[in-house]
């Protein structure tokens, strides 16, 4: 998401005609959001970086590389969030009020929906996990590295 966004948010700024009302404003906001949906990218490519040993579905990470990955996590959806909230920004600057605020609205309830969701989970209400078989991987690399002290 944080590609596309930040694509679309780069060509809008390089396209963008002068004539446009507000165009320094408009400009600087569009430069900012792509700012933060290419920053989201980086942190997207640390966690795959930080996880490339484990092998999902079957080995969970150590706690503080849990904890690291879910900060990582929270700051990605803080900055994916805070540059949807920037491009409603522009939307409303150019003259389309109603499209930008309800925008920021449903930007908005993205935390309403992961509280919702969090609290079924834990109260069991979304059902249990199907069981997955996995073929299991030998490879030497993945094995000297996880059984080193």
């Amino acid at each position: 998401m944080a590609i596309f966004a930040g694509g679309f948010a780069f060509g809008t700024l390089l396209t963008l005609p002068n004539t446009v009302p507000n165009f320094e404003y408009v400009s600087e906001l569009l430069s900012f959001a792509f700012l933060l949906f290419a920053t989201t990218i980086f942190i997207a490519l640390s966690i795959q970086y930080l996880l490339r040993y484990y092998k999902p579905k079957t080995e969970a990470p150590s706690p503080v590389l849990s904890i690291i990955c879910q900060a990582h996590t929270v700051i990605m959806s803080g900055l994916i969030m805070g540059g949807f909230i920037i491009l409603d920004i522009v939307l409303i600057s150019i003259g389309r009020k109603a499209a930008g605020i309800v925008g920021i609205a449903l930007v908005c309830l993205i935390p309403v929906w992961y509280v919702v969701v969090r609290h079924c989970e834990r109260t069991g209400k979304v059902g249990e996990p199907i069981p997955i078989d996995r073929h299991e991987d030998t490879s030497e690399e993945r094995s000297s590295h996880v059984t080193k002290n």
